[in-house]
């Protein structure tokens, strides 16, 4: 009883001692996202954006941060492309079909922006370049409930494509971050 009494102090000892060293690199972390998201024109949403995804944890600076905002806008884009894929099965040839295509292509479009102009401005360090790819990209939920207004239905897509709009718009921010940075 004695030993197990014992491990289990130690146990709790070591704990503290490993928490100690975490937490220090915890709050640094949320406070960097904190102080460089309350720069940008939606500090909640971009708050809560780069809070929710795990890559975000390894991001020590705002090119760290502003690169995973990136990857999180191509995310959206393979999301929202798939949802609108499986909605699109059956409808072919009517006008939520020829809506569900116009979304289709916006956010192929999107994608195209995203994953090859946008990362490549960023790896050569265009970040102004960067930010004008990403509000190009940040249309493709606009352009796709246009569509469904068109037809006069309500759009399937309408969370998604908000979520679209709102992740490029912070990404765009991050970016004029980093142009504005360089420029000093």
């Amino acid at each position: 009883m004695a030993s197990t009494v014992a491990t289990v102090a130690m146990a709790l000892v070591m704990l503290a001692a490993v928490s100690s060293d975490i937490l220090p690199v915890v709050d640094a972390h949320t406070g960097l996202i904190s102080r460089t998201c309350k720069k940008t024109k939606t500090p909640a949403i971009c708050v809560a954006m780069l809070r929710a995804d795990r890559r975000t944890d390894g991001a020590m600076n705002l090119y760290g941060l502003a690169s995973n905002a990136l990857l999180i806008a191509i995310d959206t884009v393979y999301n929202n492309t798939r949802a609108i894929v499986d909605l699109f099965k059956g409808k072919e040839g009517t006008p939520e079909g020829g809506a569900l295509d116009v979304c289709n292509q916006a956010y192929l479009e999107a994608d195209n922006d995203l994953e090859l102009q946008a990362c490549v401005a960023l790896d050569f360090l265009d970040y102004a370049g960067a930010s004008k790819v990403i509000l190009l990209a940040k249309d493709a939920g606009d352009m796709c409930e246009d569509a469904f207004k068109a037809i006069n239905k309500k759009s399937p897509l309408t969370d998604m494509d908000r979520q679209m709009t709102e992740r490029c718009g912070v990404t765009a921010d991050l970016m004029d971050l980093l142009a504005s940075k360089r420029s000093e």
